[in-house]
């Protein structure tokens, strides 16, 4: 396989040995007009303790690494009251991660 951009949601829900093997297929014909396409992999997700925090948050900075963060009220398209009533069901980490982002 060969892509010159990968995106993906919810990438704590993969293996880190995984997602780093998907850089192997991410790369593009010497010539051609593929050839000038930029070879781009970018993932989204939840907060989670893992190794996703490690590598974008903790590790991100000094290895060029790009980390944007966001929570609820960043995002206007969500209606905030609901969402935060269905967010009562979690115990206080999960419901700080998924409202406020937190990812420690």
């Amino acid at each position: 396989s060969e892509f010159q951009f990968i995106g993906m949601d919810e990438v704590t829900e993969i293996r880190e040995s995984d997602y780093r093997y998907l850089f192997s297929r991410l790369r593009r014909p010497a010539t051609g007009p593929l050839s000038q396409i930029p070879l781009r992999m970018r993932a989204a997700s939840n907060p989670a303790p893992n190794w996703v925090r490690q590598r974008f948050i903790v590790e991100g900075v000094d290895k060029g690494r790009i980390f944007v963060p966001s929570k609820l009220a960043d995002n206007p398209g969500v209606d905030a009251a609901s969402y935060r009533q269905a967010l009562q069901a979690l115990d206080p980490v999960e419901r700080r991660r998924l409202e406020e982002g937190d990812w420690w």
